[in-house]
């Protein structure tokens, strides 16, 4: 629920790929690292008061990857990718109602 799948939305060029696949990669340990911090099961329900208490960290990492993003992303890949990133987070907003 936590993935936005970015690599499979996204059409990218083979020097895309390297480098969103190296900063997804780093995000999903940083993401992990968020979780383990904060107690927050990634397989289980998302659970409200546990994400609002990460929620600064998460802002932090989400940021950090979109300025990552805007570096090798043109704007319509930039567009996809906003979508995706609110597709998510109305997702993991919705399992933890």
């Amino acid at each position: 629920i936590y993935d936005a799948q970015v690599l499979r939305y996204i059409a990218l060029s083979g020097t895309q790929r390297s480098k969103v696949t190296e900063i997804v990669r780093q995000s999903d340990a940083e993401m992990a690292r968020v979780f383990h911090k904060h107690d927050i099961d990634p397989s289980a329900k998302p659970d409200f008061d546990k994400l609002v208490a990460a929620s600064s960290d998460l802002r932090a990492l989400e940021k950090r990857e979109r300025m990552a993003m805007q570096q090798i992303l043109n704007k319509e890949q930039m567009k996809i990718y906003d979508q995706l990133m609110e597709y998510t987070a109305a997702g993991v907003r919705k399992a933890a109602n």
